[in-house]
């Protein structure tokens, strides 16, 4: 839901060095070093009567820069913002923010100048109140 994705945004946008450089989507003019993070949500799948109350929030995000250095530094900002903090949205119970997996530093050569990135995905659980 809307909501759940604006707090995991806002987490990571109470970095005050972060605060301009977190996007959702594709970034189309980028800063030299941003973060950038797609949502994804699931509900209950064995729910049958009433209304679905547990919503799973999954976001994969991509801290990225023009150097590897500035991309690993994005990354623990990012972490430092949101890992194991509970997200606060009204008329919800959130759940931590947990780690599920990531993959490595990688460049990006399909760029006019090469782009060094990190991808994680993070979630957490928020039931209905």
């Amino acid at each position: 839901m809307r909501v759940h994705d604006d707090a995991f945004l806002a987490l990571i946008r109470s970095d005050a060095q972060l605060a301009t450089a977190v996007f959702e989507g594709v970034v189309d003019s980028p800063p030299a070093r941003y973060v950038t993070v797609f949502a994804r949500e699931d509900r209950e799948p064995s729910r049958f009567t009433g209304p679905h109350s547990l919503l799973g929030n999954e976001y994969t995000v991509h801290s990225v820069a023009t150097t590897p250095e500035q991309a690993k530094w994005a990354r623990e900002r990012m972490l430092a913002r949101v890992l194991d903090v509970v997200p606060a949205v009204a008329g919800w119970n959130c759940r931590r923010v947990r780690f599920v997996t990531s993959q490595p530093l990688a460049r990006d050569d399909d760029v006019t100048s090469p782009l060094f990135y990190c991808v994680d995905v993070l979630a957490f659980e928020a039931e209905r109140i």
